[in-house]
């Protein structure tokens, strides 16, 4: 019996980029005496970020090699177009080429092509750490002429990079995925923390070398009528590797697993079971320092999650719900015997997100692309 996949209506895929080597995407050229000076893109706050056109790019041509690395043909369900330098090259096949063709390649048909919509849409990334100018990194280079062999006059150029060890965030939305879709892209993803390909600039260089984190998918598609049905699936807390620090003294007095941001009343709870392992005072400016320094979490960065503008707030919310005392002082503490748990909310009429194991759904995948790929297995459009 063949095997079908699922049809979801749509995909997230969210997680962290982090640098390997350095990292270089250009904005707008200047010059400055005879000097091609090429900066790094940045937001309107100055804070460099990866647009996230140039991510989708990446990931494009990667999943354009690896399909044409393992099928031959147009022939199957998975295949991909050629990279024509124009439309006039009949030696090559590509999508559309002549308007006869009404069923582009996998890889057109995801990422978009001329007369065919994009279904996967990467947001630009932004940086997670604190930004100083000071770690802004400079690059210069000199085209050389291979004839005479020695540096040509005028062709010096100067970019900016950001170093390694840094992270950005991703997310990618995929509209109407089939598991093996799925599967296809976090194949591509795989490939490009293996060192397969590179972000960006300055290639020659040695720039561009990534590891994309994948921490959460989350999925949605039509259960009965018009309800939706959710599910979201989650990395497991990473173990350290060899070498890496081994869990420190206080993090086993604490004695519960550092959470994630996506619960902010268990990271609340951390901090303070943190401080009292510290023995320091737990008030409000205390604990935003806490959440910068333990879980990277910038006054910018607590904006972007939704978070109050101020600790405080948040914190005042526990008191009232009693999960927190506040002394006359300002000074916050955990009740006795309180343990955090979970709060679920969800809104009216809509279906709680179900959480599972973001492993087991990534083999999952995986499984149901490499049925596709080899075993000829056809993937319906809708199970």
């Amino acid at each position: 019996m063949v095997q079908v996949d699922r049809k979801w209506i749509q995909g997230t895929l969210t997680g962290k980029l982090r640098l390997v080597s350095g990292l270089h995407v250009g904005g707008r050229p200047s010059s400055a005496d005879g000097v091609l000076i090429t900066p790094f893109v940045r937001d309107q706050g100055g804070r460099p970020f990866v647009p996230g056109s140039t991510l989708k790019g990446a990931l494009r041509s990667q999943a354009q090699i690896a399909i044409k690395s393992v099928v031959d043909g147009t022939n199957g369900q998975i295949w991909a177009c050629d990279f024509p330098d124009s439309l006039e090259d009949k030696s090559l096949s590509f999508c559309l080429r002549d308007g006869s063709d009404s069923r582009p390649c996998t890889v057109c048909n995801l990422f978009g092509s001329t007369g065919c919509p994009a279904r996967v849409v990467a947001r630009d990334l932004n940086l997670l750490n604190e930004w100083s100018e000071s770690l802004m990194q400079h690059r210069s280079t000199l085209g050389v002429s291979r004839t005479l062999g020695r540096g040509v006059v005028g062709s010096e150029r100067r970019i900016e990079l950001v170093p390694p060890g840094l992270d950005f965030g991703f997310e990618i939305l995929v509209s109407e995925p089939l598991d093996w879709e799925l599967g296809l892209l976090l194949w591509v993803i795989e490939r490009l923390g293996e060192g397969f390909g590179l972000l960006g600039g300055g290639r020659r260089l040695g720039l561009g070398r990534v590891k994309m984190e994948l921490s959460e998918i989350a999925i949605q598609r039509l259960a009965g009528g018009l309800s939706i049905e959710a599910d979201t699936y989650i990395a497991r807390p990473t173990t350290p590797a060899r070498g890496e620090t081994e869990p420190s003294k206080e993090q086993e007095l604490i004695g519960i697993p550092k959470p994630s941001t996506d619960d902010m009343g268990a990271v609340l709870y951390y901090c303070l079971k943190l401080m009292e392992v510290r023995a320091t005072q737990a008030d409000a400016g205390e604990i935003g320092k806490l959440l910068s320094s333990e879980f990277g979490l910038s006054k910018r960065r607590r904006k972007e999650l939704g978070l109050p503008e101020k600790v405080s707030e948040l914190l005042d919310e526990m008191v009232r719900d009693n999960k927190l005392h506040k002394n006359y002082l300002g000074h916050y503490s955990i009740p006795a015997g309180y343990i955090h748990q979970p709060a679920s909310r969800p809104s009216e009429g809509a279906e709680p997100v179900r959480r599972h194991d973001l492993d087991d759904f990534r083999e999952k995948c995986k499984a149901a692309l490499h049925r596709v790929l080899f075993e000829g297995a056809e993937a319906a459009d809708g199970a």
